[in-house]
């Protein structure tokens, strides 16, 4: 049995393999690239205890976003139920 093929799932999914793909390709080429501004920001203390709270703050922020949109799409099931 053949599943029917949507065009706009099938739209989706390529600008998201895209994103992934690029970010891939990003991570491979640039984790060689020096940071000259972190090794300056690391010869001053209280500037690296500024952005690891910083980083925190931006991290919880992410992960309560992606918290409330699972939450948001279950309870709205824009797409119709996945099973």
């Amino acid at each position: 049995m053949k599943l029917k093929q949507c065009q706009t799932y099938s739209i989706y999914a390529y600008l998201l393999m895209t994103y992934v793909l690029g970010s891939v390709f990003y991570i491979l080429i640039t984790r060689t690239y020096k940071t000259p501004f972190k090794d300056a920001v690391s010869k001053y203390p209280e500037l690296v205890k500024i952005k690891a709270e910083s980083v925190t703050k931006r991290r919880n922020a992410f992960l309560i976003g992606i918290c409330g949109a699972v939450i948001l799409l279950g309870i709205v099931r824009p797409y119709g139920y996945p099973f």
